[in-house]
């Protein structure tokens, strides 16, 4: 059985699941959870140290400044409940701003926007903060890959025979 039979059978299951079925799977355990934990207390200390600048930023007429920092934050927040989240459409979600946060990391490695504070979870490929921001992300993206529930469902298929 391929791995996309195994995805199609499983999404088959889905659709026949009766109205009051209940989704048995289990929240981000392990890993996950330390992963999720530390980009959590990363984007806490970011918004503790970027309220300021940002304060400052809007009070000179820089909203641009201000508002991409803010994204950034809204962004992180959004994408790490989609990858806690078992739901497919959070999933994607997830996929999606991980993804956009590493094309954001690689571009402004290496180009320096004046629109992007130093504050930002943003800034330099994350270079503030010591590019952890940059590893969280690759981590979070390798975590959605790892535990995409088709994948799961084939190692199982696989495990089984």
């Amino acid at each position: 059985m391929g791995e996309s039979s195994a995805s199609e059978a499983t999404a088959a299951s889905l659709r026949a699941a009766p109205e009051g079925a209940s989704d048995t799977r289990h929240s981000a355990v392990g890993w996950p959870t330390v992963l999720l934990v530390i980009a959590g207390v990363l984007v806490a200390y970011a918004m503790y140290r970027g309220a300021a600048p940002t304060l400052h930023a809007v009070n000179s007429g820089q909203r641009l400044r201000a508002a991409m920092t803010i994204m950034s934050l809204l962004v992180w927040i959004v994408a790490m409940i989609g990858t806690g989240h078992n739901g497919r459409r959070m999933r994607r979600c997830a996929w999606s701003l991980w993804s956009a946060n590493a094309l954001v990391y690689l571009v402004t490695a290496f180009y320096h926007p004046v629109w992007i504070d130093k504050v930002s979870l943003w800034y330099g490929g994350g270079a503030t903060y010591f590019f952890l921001p940059t590893v969280v992300t690759i981590l979070m993206l390798v975590e959605l890959w790892w535990s995409n529930p088709a994948k799961i469902a084939a190692r199982n298929a696989r495990a089984q025979h």
